[in-house]
């Protein structure tokens, strides 16, 4: 692939997750569309990610961190060095724990100049994301064609401040099929514009002290981009944005950024042509601390209202959060199907692996706890 002739970047946010580039990253290289490079971000991975990555994959660029940075400045990292190069128009963000269809990248590229689209400010697709059975990392075994259930077609926020992943547990009939405009997107895939990140930025650009090395192959030569998160003196400095806000660091970054991009008068479009396979929570689940997930679910449910609710509709969705800890199996952040506060499906950060029991403690403890911290 020459350099010029790529107008797409792929950025994946990796933490401990070896097991899981393999299908992922195979996936990427039997893409039909070929006008793409792929940057991986390491957050501090100590299961030898990087030196996986390096010795089988030699063309994806590798964004080395020095510490688990979260997935918001992971990916703003990503983006950052992304747009470094003035050619590219479309960063696409993509799971670890996702294997995409041939076509993934085609259909959506493509779909950014279908007349649908024309004159109405597009600022992110969202593909459709499928569910894949959780505990599989490999990815093996056939595909139920007929009872496919769906992991997200766009999402949307609840007025209690929950989001919800468009469609989640749905068995797929087609429903889904046409191009729609839908409030929000999934952040475990999506695709980007380079207008709309430019014009949603959080914080103007600093500097990130970094070191740089190139690693030589027989068919390419590999881009590393060692970065540290303290001060320390190298010889080079990379130049980053905070597109993703990452007070969050992570769960509703992607629901906040939905929220400034339509404030400032951008559209987002589902185009279910582009298919995702998605493991669910892979990464998150292997993390021992059992309240990490509920934790940051809970309280970036409520940066994010604080943040972009307006003030009618903050007032209306605070009296509704005590009654959403109770009325669906989630530990805050949303529950599968159709709900009373307008949200379609599961918020795409909780699974439902809990006993009913547990849930209920879960949710009394938590929920104390994050008003109290708020």
């Amino acid at each position: 692939m020459l350099k010029k002739y790529i107008d797409t970047a792929v950025v994946i946010v990796n933490w401990n997750g070896k097991r899981l580039l393999p299908v992922c990253l195979d996936s990427l290289q039997k893409q039909t569309y070929e006008r793409f490079e792929i940057i991986l971000v390491d957050n501090g991975s100590e299961d030898g990610s990087v030196e996986y990555v390096k010795q089988n994959f030699p063309e994806v660029w590798v964004v080395e961190l020095s510490e688990n940075t979260g997935f918001a400045q992971g990916n703003n990292m990503g983006i950052s060095v992304a747009l470094q190069d003035e050619n590219i128009e479309n960063v696409v963000l993509l799971n670890n724990d996702t294997r995409v269809e041939n076509d993934f990248l085609e259909e959506l590229v493509g779909a950014v100049d279908d007349e649908l689209f024309l004159n109405k400010k597009i600022g992110a697709l969202a593909p459709k994301m499928f569910l894949w059975q959780k505990g599989n990392f490999n990815f093996t075994g056939k595909v139920d064609e007929k009872n496919k259930l769906i992991d997200a077609v766009g999402a949307r926020v609840g007025l209690d401040g929950r989001g919800y992943n468009i469609g989640h547990g749905e068995v797929d009939r087609g429903q889904y099929d046409q191009r729609q405009e839908v409030f929000g997107f999934c952040g475990g895939a999506v695709l980007l514009r380079r207008e709309m990140l430019e014009d949603v930025v959080v914080s103007q650009k600093f500097k990130v002290k970094s070191q740089k090395s190139k690693f030589k192959s027989e068919k390419y030569v590999q881009r590393t981009v060692k970065l540290k998160t303290e001060d320390m003196d190298n010889e080079e400095a990379i130049e980053y944005q905070e597109y993703f806000d990452e007070n969050f660091f992570a769960y509703y970054e992607d629901a906040d950024l939905s929220w400034r991009m339509r404030l400032r008068g951008w559209r987002i479009f589902a185009v279910p042509e582009a298919v995702v396979w998605h493991l669910h929570s892979a990464t998150a689940d292997t993390i021992k601390s059992k309240t990490f997930k509920a934790y940051y679910l809970n309280r970036n449910r409520f940066f994010m209202m604080f943040k972009n609710f307006p003030g009618r509709m903050l007032w209306c969705g605070l009296k509704l959060v005590p009654r959403s800890y109770f009325e669906n199996e989630s530990d805050g952040g949303g529950g599968g199907g159709k709900n009373k506060n307008g949200g379609i499906g599961d918020d795409g950060k909780n699974s439902k692996i809990k006993t009913r029991s547990d849930i209920k403690i879960d949710r009394k403890m938590i929920m104390v706890w994050v008003m109290i911290k708020v």
